[in-house]
């Protein structure tokens, strides 16, 4: 199922919603995000071109922040996805390494990006909102990449996980869709984005990360149709499993948004 909210339906979780008592839409069907459909048309397009060949993965976690307090399980989180993508095919920094710099630099070159980290909504100015990196040393950058600074990379990633709090979050303009990070990304080539829309919890979202990443490859090697889609739902039906992070606030605030391809 492919939904194209407009307005406050953008806040909709419709993943979580119950079509009948105590049962998920998402037990029922995968479901995926567009701004629009001339938007799901190109990412469509631009999915589909870049649905062959093996992923190679570039992933920060934890970065080195002087304004928030460290992220252990982001770290545990890319350490797993690096796993399972093997070391031959994926970069893994985080800490100090991690640097705005660096992700500027190096993300047009991999197939799947994947930051683990913090994020800032800036409800007034949807495009000023950020992923908090570590800044570079000579302070030339301030290790805030901002959603307007993301429209200028030149990406050539199938998919763009943005593992943090209310990165599907951002302006609803008529007819548009959405402003902001999401935005952004589909702007700098990314056909397929991983977003949130509220202030997810580390420990579940390390989670369910880890187990989109392994469906993901496993649904990529298969040749599974809406392979993003479905790996969403796969990860998310294994947490609402789990006792302990079956409430939909686990689980249900990250989207596959663009291409599920």
């Amino acid at each position: 199922m492919i939904i194209l909210p407009d307005g406050p339906l953008w806040d909709v979780p419709f993943q979580a919603l119950q079509p009948r008592p105590n049962h998920y839409l998402i037990e029922d069907v995968a479901i995926s995000y567009a701004p629009s459909l001339s938007v799901l048309s190109d990412t469509l397009r631009r999915g589909a071109q870049r649905s062959s060949g093996f992923p190679s993965l570039l992933a920060l976690g934890d970065p080195a922040t002087s304004s928030a307090e460290r992220l252990p399980e982001a770290e545990r989180q890319v350490r797993q996805i690096q796993k399972l993508n093997g070391r031959e095919h994926s970069l893994v920094v985080t800490g100090a390494a991690a640097i705005e710099e660096m992700f500027k630099a190096d993300a047009g070159r991999y197939a799947v990006v994947h930051v683990a980290s913090h994020a800032i909504l800036d409800d007034a100015s949807p495009m000023y909102s950020h992923v908090l990196l570590a800044a570079t040393p000579s302070g030339h950058e301030d290790g805030m990449l901002e959603a307007r600074e993301m429209m200028d990379l030149d990406l050539h990633a199938e998919m763009v996980v943005l593992s943090a709090c209310e990165t599907a979050r951002g302006e609803a303009v008529a007819g548009e869709g959405i402003t902001g990070m999401l935005w952004a990304m589909f702007v700098a080539g990314s056909p397929t984005m991983v977003a949130s829309l509220w202030r997810v919890e580390s420990a579940s979202t390390s989670e369910l990360m880890i187990e989109f990443h392994r469906q993901w490859l496993q649904n990529r090697r298969g040749h599974v149709r809406f392979a993003k889609a479905s790996a969403m739902r796969t990860a998310a039906l294994k947490l609402i499993a789990m006792p302990r992070y079956a409430h939909p606030f686990y689980w249900a605030g990250f989207i596959v948004a663009g291409s599920p391809l």
